[in-house]
């Protein structure tokens, strides 16, 4: 039996591991193809620069010392744009864009947004959850508050965005029981 979590701003029902699948596939596609396109603008703005000036500095690059980037910064930079990209949205509105899309939001022990620090601190996780085998991620589907590795490590918690979407299971709050009417004198 999960442990009601003190809980005053938001109502909502745990989110299932699918629903958060399609989520993170969704943010991977908008990093994934953002990513993409700053470098083919960016070397569409050097070709440019090239034809306009007859300066190559692509030939320039490949001499200089001072602007030569390792090959393992280069591969850091997916995981440090999706890391940062989650960090800033999750702190400020609650949601990525593929959890807002699918109808998430990640949510504190008080039903609030993340502080910077939980949802910085989902980001290391996220990674240790992947690590063996993706066990901290499909521990959601074991978990009765539904929670991977990376929502135990920053006490959050994701929940369907909307009331009541999934009337079978409660979320962090017991169900309010219903209201006894009132009886009338003699009843």
């Amino acid at each position: 039996m999960p442990n009601p979590v003190l809980h005053n701003s938001k109502y909502g029902y745990y989110a299932g591991f699918v629903s958060r699948v399609i989520a993170t596939f969704i943010d991977a596609l908008i990093v994934t193809t953002s990513i993409t396109l700053s470098v083919v603008g960016f070397s569409y703005i050097v070709r440019f620069i090239s034809v306009v000036t007859f300066f190559d500095p692509i030939e320039w690059y490949r001499y200089s010392v001072e602007f030569t980037i390792p090959p393992i910064l280069i591969g850091l930079i997916p995981p440090i744009t999706f890391a940062l990209y989650e960090i800033i949205l999750i702190a400020a509105v609650g949601r990525t864009i593929g959890k807002a899309i699918v109808g998430l939001e990640v949510v504190n022990r008080r039903g609030e947004h993340p502080s910077i620090y939980r949802a910085f601190l989902r980001v290391p996780g996220k990674y240790l959850a992947a690590a063996p085998l993706l066990l901290g991620y499909f521990w959601i589907l074991a978990d009765d508050e539904r929670q991977g590795w990376h929502d135990k490590i920053a006490q959050t918690w994701v929940v369907y965005a909307w009331a009541n979407a999934r009337p079978d299971e409660d979320f962090l709050m017991p169900r309010a029981a219903a209201p006894v009417p009132p009886q009338l004198p003699g009843e």
